[in-house]
């Protein structure tokens, strides 16, 4: 076994399975919005492919590096403690989003007085990047922030006592550059032997009837869209400048998922089918190749036709998810979503006809949503027909264009969740709001044709993968009972 690998082993959850090998030079540690607290709605747990870009760039340095993915191993906090002791690293590297910033400082602290072989202590991530200044300080155990797609820069800051402050805060100053990435084929792939673990997943409804095993890859970034409620929270790149990677080399890494024994891939994409063109010839690029492994991906209604849509599923695609957000047109215009109610009724009736599994994502308690608003994103869900619904609350979490600092006066933003807890900005009593997003998921249960659907298409996957499938099961129901 790959000695990295150890940090998501399928052992258990104890100590062993974040423990690994002592001595590595530099450790990162994904730490999650909700680690040894509640968590209700069942969420994917994708791999961090920007941990996994980066390692593979200290790999080619020569430097040892681990990973301890609190997300997908749900290890304790004592067990992370343990496991930092024994690697006693020169580096540690935290990953941590706006709600995880407690446990990120907390864990800080314990680097900073029990394991003295520690140079810097780094902060990456969303809250990194949008708010530096508000994690450092004379008192902070926090050394640096990376702004942006840290990648490349963690390796000049693992490996030399001097780098350019480019793109970084410290206690003195914080860089007004978020980094973004360039030429994408330059980058190694991802340390994919890492996510080899079944904890990884995406409880999309996809009818491939294997083992799953998902592996997940990037093949654009950035978005030059303008939501409101968009922030790097939210998001799998940085920036509106939209970079993409040579179909080539995607396919090139979708082959080496596929020899490492991934039997599902995950675009990653914040935007998969901004260039239609693009995606056409990564279909046929991927055609060509005679690759056979299933895939999904996610983008927006008005990013897609059907000539691209059937081009998809001919090249392996099963499940597309689609920001819907809200059946208002007023919303719509409210959260600067920049497309139309007939778009999203297109998108979902084309991807029906060529064959495609589909996700709907909403939004409820957006800024000064009405019941009546409410009413019409249920209109246009019963109508559109998804395969799966998610639905979150609007969240203005930091860095998004609803974000304002003021925010902070009446809303922890440490306490943000967008599945679990309500930031309420709409007219709707926030017990309200509460009860209509299970009512939401309740009546697409009972009122569509989910139930038989699902039925039709997914037992023998689920069958296949029960071990995987029941504990979904079991999560979804204790998040609908709940009161």
């Amino acid at each position: 076994m790959d000695r990295r690998s150890l940090c998501v082993s399928e052992v258990g959850e104890d100590a062993s399975c974040v423990l690994g090998y002592a001595c590595a030079m530099v450790t990162f540690v994904r730490i999650p919005s909700w680690w040894n607290r509640r968590s209700a709605h069942p969420e994917n747990v994708m791999s961090p492919l920007d941990i996994g870009y980066a390692i593979a760039l200290l790999e080619r340095r020569g430097v040892q590096a681990h990973l301890l993915d609190i997300e997908a191993t749900n290890a304790s906090p004592d067990a992370v403690r343990r496991a930092l002791l024994d690697r006693s690293p020169e580096t540690v590297v935290l990953h941590a989003i706006t709600p995880a910033i407690p446990d990120a400082l907390s864990l800080a602290r314990f680097v900073k007085e029990r394991i003295p072989s520690t140079r810097k202590v780094v902060l990456v991530g969303q809250h990194a990047s949008v708010l530096p200044a508000s994690v450092l300080g004379p008192a902070s155990p926090i050394d640096l922030c990376i702004r942006g797609e840290f990648e490349r820069k963690i390796v000049e800051v693992a490996t030399a006592p001097t780098f350019d402050a480019t793109g970084t805060a410290t206690a003195q100053q914080v860089s007004e550059t978020v980094l973004e990435l360039d030429d994408l084929d330059e980058l190694p792939f991802p340390s994919h032997e890492l996510f080899r673990s079944p904890r990884y997943r995406v409880f999309h409804p996809t009818g491939v009837r294997r083992r799953w095993r998902w592996g997940f890859i990037l093949s654009s970034r950035g978005c030059p869209h303008s939501c409101v409620y968009c922030s790097p929270t939210l998001r799998n790149s940085f920036g509106s400048r939209y970079r993409t990677r040579s179909c080539g080399n995607v396919v090139a890494e979708l082959r080496h998922l596929q020899d490492l024994g991934f039997t599902l891939a995950h675009f990653k994409d914040d935007l998969f089918t901004l260039h239609k063109e693009r995606i056409h010839e990564l279909c046929d690029a991927i055609l060509s190749a005679g690759l056979r492994l299933p895939w999904t991906a996610q983008t927006r209604p008005d990013a897609v036709d059907e000539p691209l849509l059937r081009a998809m599923k001919r090249a392996g695609c099963h499940t597309l998810g689609m920001g819907v957000e809200t059946g208002s047109a007023r919303m719509v215009q409210q959260l600067r979503k920049g497309n139309r109610i007939d778009d999203v009724r297109n998108a979902f009736r084309w991807a029906r006809a060529a064959g495609l599994r589909t996700v709907a994502f909403f939004i409820l308690g957006s800024p000064g949503e009405t019941e009546a608003d409410v009413s019409e994103t249920w209109q246009i869900m019963r109508e559109i027909e998804p395969s799966m619904i998610q639905v979150a609350f609007f969240t203005p979490y930091p860095g998004s264009a609803a974000w304002d600092a003021s925010l902070s006066a009446s809303h922890d933003p440490t306490s943000f969740s967008h599945y679990n807890a309500v930031v309420n900005l709409s007219a709707i009593p926030t017990d309200r709001l509460q009860r209509l997003q299970r009512r939401f998921y309740l009546d697409f249960l009972t009122r569509t044709g989910f139930v038989r659907e699902y039925a039709r298409s997914e037992w023998l996957p689920a069958l296949i993968n029960a071990d995987k499938f029941l504990p979904f099961l079991k999560l979804s129901a204790s998040f609908l009972m709940r009161r």
